[in-house]
């Protein structure tokens, strides 16, 4: 399991903070289609 905290929201997805300064992710968003 990890955790994460949406750090920011950006047109195509979100930027995700992962607990370390050092770890981010970005997660795209679904348009649905």
């Amino acid at each position: 399991v990890i955790n994460a905290n949406v750090k920011s929201i950006e047109d195509h997805g979100y930027i995700l903070h992962l607990g370390s300064s050092s770890f981010s992710g970005f997660l795209p968003r679904s348009d649905g289609n």
